[in-house]
């Protein structure tokens, strides 16, 4: 599961201010965000994600002049609708109905029936693919828009290409991972050793997972970042960084305030 970058500020919705002073010092390994924000299905509605979406990236490139050949039209996420086939409710999600939606309706519809926040959604979205912000994203990034399915040592797999199945079987599996921690590697009360790198030779951190949506996020992107990770929160650190985690939280904390109060 892949890497990201983020900024703020909103009309409409509650955000931190862009001089918000996060600093890596902050950043407590074992619990990332209360799940009290994290399961909020109802945090935001479609017209604040459009909002949202809309002061992120006012203005998007239609078109792009590149290596002297005009590139494929791009749709921002602001612009995207798709066509979301109904899905029936199971244990872990209610039903969503089927419609032509747009990319904030189809993150709060998800939300909503998985019970997982749209404030979530948009920064996996984020973290994974830069959608939020990308003022000319590829079609590959909506396929594999919140990293769902695509393991770090193996291609995407094809049937969760799209953005709707993408929001709709991550958020789904945070759902899993809740209900079932036995089944997955990190549980909410326990103290593990998580990987800083996906080369183990990198090493490992000794985590006490404080709650649920901290441990989802350790099942979905199994790495903790690392002290130079931390010492340079807005960019790179060294060979042995990973960053998943650490701009999951970072992006939450720059736009909605901090992702660990209930």
């Amino acid at each position: 599961m892949a890497l990201g970058a983020a900024l703020a500020v909103i009309v409409g919705v509650v955000v931190a201010p862009a001089a918000s002073a996060t600093t890596g010092a902050d950043f407590d390994p074992g619990f990332i965000v209360a799940d009290e924000q994290f399961y909020d299905g109802d945090a935001l509605t479609a017209e604040q994600i459009q909002s949202f979406l809309n002061a992120r990236t006012p203005v998007c490139d239609t078109w792009r002049t590149g290596r002297g050949a005009n590139l494929a039209p791009f749709t921002c996420l602001k612009d995207y609708r798709q066509s979301v086939p109904t899905m029936n409710a199971d244990e872990y999600c209610s039903r969503v109905d089927g419609a032509l939606m747009s990319a904030a309706e189809i993150i709060a519809a998800v939300g909503q029936a998985c019970s997982v926040s749209p404030k979530a959604l948009l920064v996996l979205l984020q973290k994974e693919q830069s959608l939020v912000t990308d003022r000319w994203p590829w079609r590959t990034q909506y396929d594999h828009a919140t990293g769902f399915s695509c393991p770090d040592s193996a291609p995407c797999d094809p049937q969760f290409a799209a953005f709707f199945s993408q929001v709709y079987y991550a958020a789904r599996q945070f759902q899993l991972y809740r209900d079932h921690p036995d089944s997955y590697n990190f549980r909410a009360g326990e103290t593990v050793a998580i990987q800083l790198h996906p080369n183990p030779e990198c090493g490992t951190a000794t985590v006490m997972i404080v709650n649920d949506a901290t441990a989802g996020l350790y099942n979905y992107t199994p790495y903790t970042p690392n002290a130079a990770a931390l010492a340079n929160l807005y960019g790179t650190g060294d060979d042995c960084s990973s960053y998943g985690n650490r701009n999951f939280w970072r992006i939450w904390s720059d736009w909605f305030g901090s992702p660990t109060s209930a």
